[in-house]
């Protein structure tokens, strides 16, 4: 498992990447950006003394920027967001939580280790030979995972390319 390193400084407004493989109606595979964006950096509520004195660590809260949590035209956060929506990770943290990344080609980068990962992983539960509706579900998924591999390495290239194509 790879994470990426928390950035030095981090700022309200800051937006990070997560990288969601699917597989579309037609069986093709498709990959989604999704965008988290720091909402807040505060301490939980009620971790101030009575005396005033904090002893609580801060929190990083992230919310992901759709159109239900976020007007696009005004910008504003929207009142009722889904907590499946909300992150939250210690600022004392070394690394950002699973998954997310400062760039789209590090969010791939990522997600392609965990690809990998989970490759190796179905291929080891089919060599303990399992019997039956078990082994066509195992080799499902690993057929599903390849495919997906495959597509994530063909976006990954793409971007490096035409992030030197830029340059």
């Amino acid at each position: 498992m790879r994470l990426q390193k928390r950035p030095q400084k981090l700022a309200v407004g800051d937006v990070f990447i997560l990288v969601c493989p699917y597989s579309k109606e037609d069986g093709k595979p498709g990959i989604k950006y999704a965008r988290y964006e720091v909402r807040s950096i505060r301490r939980k509520r009620g971790s101030v003394t009575r005396s005033g004195s904090t002893a609580a660590p801060q929190f990083v809260n992230l919310c992901m920027v759709e159109s239900y949590t976020k007007d696009t035209k005004t910008g504003r956060w929207k009142n009722n967001i889904p907590d499946w929506c909300l992150m939250q990770f210690p600022l004392t943290d070394e690394f950002l939580p699973f998954g997310l990344a400062t760039t789209k080609e590090r969010a791939l980068r990522l997600a392609l280790y965990e690809q990998k990962d989970e490759l190796k992983e179905l291929k080891s539960l089919i060599k303990e030979r399992p019997q039956g509706e078990r082994l066509q579900v195992l080799n499902d998924e690993k057929a599903e995972c390849e495919i997906h591999l495959l597509h994530m390495q063909s976006q990954l290239k793409r971007l490096v390319t035409r992030r030197k194509n830029d340059a």
